[in-house]
């Protein structure tokens, strides 16, 4: 959890620029009195019982651009093959992009660290 949060990512691996601190803020109503800044130990200490590993899945060809974009990044990388289904599983919230066929569709599935409220 440390690598994925502060180190680096599964797909470019050790970052150039690690973080050293994580930033929590509110969407809104953001302000010197809403930001807090923890160390890794501190946050993860503070929620471990809120973080949970998810897993998730994106589309080739679905509208949404970044999530879109996301999927594509994920398919390119050979390690990440076996994440990859030329099924199409599920339909995108957005719809389909007109622009690519229908065959060229994915699912691409990946994890990711949530925060359960």
């Amino acid at each position: 959890m440390k690598f994925l949060m502060m180190l680096g990512s599964p797909n470019l691996g050790m970052s150039q620029h690690p973080a050293e601190l994580i930033l929590e803020a509110p969407a809104t109503q953001i302000s010197q009195y809403t930001i807090k800044i923890y160390s890794f130990d501190e946050y993860f200490n503070r929620y471990k019982e809120k973080l949970h590993i998810a897993i998730r899945r994106q589309w080739i060809g679905q509208t949404s651009k970044s999530e879109h974009g996301r999927a594509i990044s994920l398919a390119k990388k050979p390690d990440n093959l076996p994440w990859v289904f030329d099924d199409v599983v599920g339909i995108p919230r957005g719809g389909w992009r007109n622009n690519i066929d229908e065959a060229d569709r994915k699912t691409v599935y990946f994890l990711m660290i949530e925060k359960k409220k």
